[in-house]
């Protein structure tokens, strides 16, 4: 390093010397992309002060190391903002990561928790990346490695008091906030900070937004111990219960729509699917001789009292129980119970894509029947056996490759129907 150089000079990291030996390294130094092109400029600005006032710099090579450091620092910032992001980590979760070798099992974040964990020195978990992630984390991996003391494992650096150069950061906050001031971003952060918690809150309304089973979802991301703490991040703000409804009315209606073109073409299956294909054939001979779009949206609103019914249990099964009706799932007229859904109910329509999941479903049942007979474990066999009943009578063609297939199949179908 030049100040080191320039120490043994005896000249300090802030002698005129010291800082023309590092300015002139920054403008001969050849920076290149990894495709071999000459970097000119960086594409976005930075803030910094110069002189005491504010100014704002986008050209390439920097002018001076203070530069440098302040875009390594924001660049780790925007790594740890990724995997933020990507796994709705805790800010003691990000900070407590070590480096990880690069190639074995990288599309994973592991650290260790310790909010919820009974050990004092946290407990080991992990976090599934999306491949923007996995290269945050590369980058991370690269910039740690430059920086970090030989002999040192931790994944975020210190990079700008020389003193403390390379030491473990633990307060992942601070970087970020610097980062949003030096991009030009504060005004987006609203009236409070750009602080590293606001991504946990942030993964929580969009997958409350987008992804069905929501709640179950982020119990596991989070690690949390219950319901009840999920939710709270769910509901923060009063506007994502309305932009739920709105959402989950949506999805309702579009399932609806797909159910009965589905029914309507035969395809789809379920005790209810019969009912419904009568009911929508007698439809279509009192005047529709098809149904068109518009036609479906009316339909699928009828029949879903205007979204409020059809409720999506599971991937591909649809409840189509409606006001007044009774079910296996509950003692009483009311809304379904999803934990509870029968394969056999007259209210349970099946959708096409539920097809591959009940026939893996078989598959995985009568491979874990195979070593429950090898173990002569006649309860657990008991209780596969009627699992795989039960899957068996979902499908008419998928019962008809699986039985085909699998001899133990066969025999539980017809002992049933003997």
């Amino acid at each position: 390093m030049i100040t080191d150089a320039e120490a043994r000079k005896g000249r300090t990291s802030s002698n005129p010397a010291t800082i023309a030996a590092r300015e002139e390294y920054l403008r001969a130094f050849e920076w290149r992309t990894p495709e071999g092109q000459k970097i000119v400029s960086l594409p976005f600005r930075l803030r910094r002060r110069n002189n005491g006032q504010l100014a704002t710099w986008c050209s390439w090579p920097p002018g001076n190391a203070r530069s440098v450091n302040r875009l390594v620092n924001t660049l780790q910032a925007l790594n740890v903002c990724m995997l933020a992001f990507c796994t709705g980590a805790r800010s003691s979760e990000i900070a407590a990561a070590e480096d990880q070798e690069l190639g074995k099992s990288s599309d994973h974040f592991r650290s260790l928790t310790f909010k919820l964990a009974d050990e004092f020195s946290g407990k080991p978990r992990d976090w599934p990346l999306h491949p923007a992630a996995v290269r945050a984390l590369a980058v991370q991996h690269e910039l740690a490695s430059i920086v970090r003391p030989n002999g040192l494992k931790h994944l975020w650096v210190i990079s700008k008091t020389r003193e403390h150069l390379g030491q473990p950061l633990l307060n992942l906050t601070e970087p970020l906030v610097n980062a949003v001031e030096h991009l030009e971003l504060s005004h987006l952060a609203g009236a409070d900070r750009a602080h590293l918690h606001r991504w946990r809150h942030t993964v929580a309304r969009l997958v409350a937004l987008s992804v069905i089973g929501a709640p179950q979802v982020l119990l596991d991301l989070f690690g949390h111990r219950d319901l009840d703490m999920t939710l709270r991040y769910m509901l923060s703000d009063p506007a994502i219960v309305e932009d739920a409804m709105k959402v989950a009315k949506e999805t309702a209606f579009a399932t609806a729509e797909e159910a009965i073109a589905e029914t309507i073409r035969g395809d789809a299956g379920g005790p209810a699917a019969p009912v419904l294909r009568k009911g929508l054939d007698e439809a279509m001979r009192r005047g529709e001789e098809a149904f068109d779009t518009r036609t479906l949206r009316e339909t699928a609103e009828m029949l879903t009292f205007n979204g409020r019914y059809w409720m999506l249990v599971r991937p591909g099964v649809l409840c189509t129980k409606g006001l007044g009706e009774y079910g296996p799932c509950t003692r009483e007229r009311g809304a379904p119970d999803s934990g509870s859904c029968r394969t056999a109910c007259t209210h349970r329509l099946e959708l096409a894509r539920a097809k591959k999941d009940c026939e893996d479903a078989l598959r995985a049942l009568l491979h874990e029947r195979d070593e429950a007979c090898a173990d002569n474990a006649e309860m657990l066999l008991a209780n596969l056996d009627g699992q795989i009943l039960s899957q068996l009578a979902r499908w008419d063609e998928v019962r008809a490759r699986i039985i085909s297939e699998f001899p133990a199949a066969r025999t539980i179908w017809k002992g049933a129907r003997s």
